[in-house]
């Protein structure tokens, strides 16, 4: 917004410098005609100017406070002090200004089918805050410069005043020295302008905001798709405020090497609560922070997580008929089973003080599966329990056979989870849904106003791909916030996240180059207006490593983030 000033403001003081001193001797004017042609000289400059201020800035508000700075430079040029008077003799100058900044602008709203203000839009996007300090050392500064060198000059006085409201409400004490040049500062001393919010993780740079741009803007991310939207540059520190999220969610989504695990590993390394990393391939590695291999530990699938064993044997069925593809009897059979091989250890499920007894593992499981089958009575009960058999005799392998991670250690400190040796997709999936089952089971048992613990889990859709795993994940995410608990998932595809992601405290789109994924982000961020969308859409693909594209967090403004580099230590 600096630059549209300087610019505009420099081209107002040639135009008048060239008009009252060079376009007189270029021309040769009779002199009974040079009042009318100077009068009408002034007529052209200011129906020019009301195009161009229109055009440059886009905004109405910003028309009206480049009024009073045109008068005040044309008296500086022709030398005569700016007074009431002096403004009521130009007064009828000011006719071709508004007449052509308000067609401009109408213009404008009518081929953009909305009625905006770039003043407002920046108004609502940085707000405004009353400095105290701005206006003591604003009006002590403006009695000085009065006194000292303007004694008597009222109109002087007044644009000072309004500069130290402009500068005590968008800007700060470093812009006070503008006080001298009284109006010819006003226009920029009233634009909206600051810094954004600073508080919690700062993760990188503001490099872009997507808003409606002039011909002198130019675009970060070189863009043809629309005349209208740009990414004008902007350099703020971009933060993540979790205590103004309405949860603790954060979706990411981009290509391979776009820079999502980068992400995580730069949000974590900041973050002052605890974390738990899911790594499928073996890509996170955190200066003190412990890794554990998952393919030299074992879980217990069977164990009870402060549920009943019905309970818990139906979330076992469910999530072995999610992964194996069972038919309906099955699952029957094999509730059954889970249930009694409960009982067998004494664990009853209309006695909740049995619960707390070791569980039974898959291979107590098979060994009364095995035992039915013998004692079957017709073929289609060994038919039956044989159907079963295969998957049961799958799991019954050393890492189901007990708890040797202590979750209540685990979810102590800062941890990642290495699965790129855990053997096959299924055991993994075992294993990653127990132990956010176990985590589903710890976060009941306290509250939180605050984050204490994010998870993260990298190639979401492992998971969501499987019905019990995206039941699963959207409960925990659904209810984390009371008690503490966030979720990172990311993810290279959106497929399995459509649902998730309009329930996100925040979404970050990286670099997206598949035809159907750009055009749901497109919309996701453009919402119905076309034009926005048509930027988007043809930014996505464009994405440097480390820039995503992000909303505000109320929803106003669709940023370029640039990560920071270099802060991670891996």
């Amino acid at each position: 917004m600096l630059k549209k000033h300087a610019i505009v403001s420099t081209i107002i003081f040639l135009e008048l410098i060239f008009i009252k001193y060079a376009f007189p001797q270029l021309v040769q004017i009779p002199t009974y005609l040079s009042p009318v042609a100077e009068y009408a000289e002034l007529l052209a400059v200011f129906f020019v100017d009301g195009i161009l201020i229109a055009v440059v800035f886009t905004s109405i508000i910003i028309t009206i406070l480049y009024y009073p700075f045109i008068l005040f430079s044309y008296s500086l040029v022709i030398g005569q002090s700016f007074s009431f008077s002096y403004s009521l003799d130009t007064f009828s100058l000011s006719s071709t200004y508004f007449v052509s900044a308000f067609f401009v602008s109408f213009i404008g709203w009518f081929i953009r089918r909305n009625i905006s203000d770039s003043w407002i839009e920046q108004l609502s996007l940085f707000g405004y805050r009353i400095k105290p300090k701005v206006v003591i050392i604003g009006l002590v500064t403006t009695v000085f410069l009065y006194l000292l060198f303007f004694y008597g000059n009222f109109f002087f006085l007044i644009g000072c005043i309004v500069d130290v409201i402009g500068f005590s409400l968008f800007g700060d004490y470093y812009d006070l020295p503008l006080l001298a040049l009284s109006w010819l500062s006003v226009p920029y001393s009233l634009t909206p302008k600051g810094r954004l919010n600073n508080q919690g993780i700062c993760i990188g740079k503001i490099r872009g905001i997507l808003s409606k741009g002039s011909f002198i803007d130019s675009s970060v991310i070189k863009v043809s798709g629309s005349k209208r939207y740009k990414w004008q540059a902007v350099d703020f520190n971009y933060c993540i405020d979790f205590s103004s999220t309405k949860n603790y969610n954060v979706v990411v989504v981009g290509t391979s090497g776009s820079g999502k695990s980068s992400f995580a590993k730069l949000m974590v390394s900041k973050m002052a609560s605890n974390f738990l990393i899911f790594d499928l391939h073996g890509e996170y590695y955190l200066q003190g922070v412990k890794r554990i291999d998952v393919s030299r530990v074992s879980v217990n699938p069977l164990s009870l997580f402060n549920k009943s064993p019905k309970e818990r044997a139906l979330e076992i069925t469910y999530m072995l008929k999610s992964l194996f593809n069972l038919g309906n009897i099955q699952v029957i059979e094999l509730t059954n089973i889970i249930i009694e091989s409960y009982a067998e250890k004494g664990i009853d499920p209309d006695d909740p003080t049995t619960w707390s007894q070791p569980p039974p593992t898959f291979r107590d499981v098979l060994l009364l599966l095995e035992r039915r089958k013998k004692n079957a009575l017709s073929s289609q009960e060994i038919n039956k329990y044989q159907s079963l058999e295969p998957y049961i005799q799958y799991l019954s392998s050393t890492i189901f056979l007990s708890n040797s991670l202590d979750f209540n250690i685990l979810f102590s400190s800062p941890a990642i989870l290495d699965f790129s040796n855990v053997p096959t997709n299924e055991i993994k999936y075992i294993i990653m849904e127990t132990i956010l089952k176990s985590i589903q089971s710890l976060m009941y048992t306290s509250k939180s106003s605050k984050l204490e613990r994010m998870i993260i889990i990298d190639e979401a859709p492992f998971l969501l791909s499987k019905d019990s795993g995206k039941q699963l994940i959207e409960r925990l995410l659904a209810e984390g916030r009371k008690f503490g608990l966030g979720f990172l998932l990311i993810s290279q595809s959106i497929d399995y996240l459509k649902d998730i992601i309009p329930n996100a405290g925040l979404f970050f789109a990286f670099n997206v180059v598949e035809p159907g994924e750009i055009d749901y982000v497109s919309k996701f961020f453009g919402g119905a207006d076309l034009e926005m969308y048509y930027t988007l859409y043809e930014t996505f693909p464009k994405l440097p490593r480390g820039m995503s594209v992000t909303r505000d967090l109320l929803g106003r403004f669709v940023y370029l983030v640039q990560l920071y580099e270099g802060d991670v230590h891996v």
